[in-house]
């Protein structure tokens, strides 16, 4: 919506509305992200909440003019319809907490640590052993290479057959 402030007008994000279970009609939320990825002093742009109804939004989006301003975009859950629209123009996005996960309870500490690192551009080498959660195992010897997504398994599937 349109905020009147003395003789200019601003927009006011979406982030602030409500229309229903989302902030914002999918307009809103296409113009926000669209604005965040035009604007040159946003150095990356990190989702609110999950995302419920973000596929909604990626038929709205410009993404001829998002692939030029490339920014860090990091977000969870049903936000994977937009890691998917983004991946598809090239973009490398980062499935990961959104903005109300950080605080108090915040993250492990090994998860933000290392979100942190990638963002500073170390994206390459070994990733560090959490000592605190060792859920990752390795079950054969070597190395690999290649494209990681993340998200939930159902997201991807909702996305198959679509532009």
């Amino acid at each position: 919506g349109w905020k009147e402030q003395g003789e200019e007008a601003k927009l006011k994000p979406g982030a602030t509305e409500q229309d229903d279970w989302h902030a914002g009609s999918p307009e809103t939320r296409a113009r926000d992200i669209q604005q965040a990825f035009a604007d040159p002093d946003i150095d990356a742009i990190q989702t609110m909440r999950g995302g419920y109804g973000s596929a909604q939004v990626v038929p709205l989006l410009d993404l001829d003019a998002v692939g030029p301003t490339p920014k860090a975009f990091i977000g969870l859950s049903d936000i994977t319809a937009l890691h998917v629209a983004f991946n598809k123009i090239g973009l490398a996005t980062f499935y990961g907490p959104s903005l109300t996960m950080v605080g108090s309870p915040s993250p492990p500490a090994f998860s933000t640590e290392r979100l942190l690192q990638v963002l500073r551009g170390k994206t390459t080498g070994p990733v560090p052993p959490d000592e605190d959660r060792p859920t990752v195992i390795a079950i054969a010897p070597g190395k690999a290479t290649g494209r990681v997504r993340g998200g939930p398994l159902p997201d991807f599937i909702y996305h198959i057959g679509t532009p």
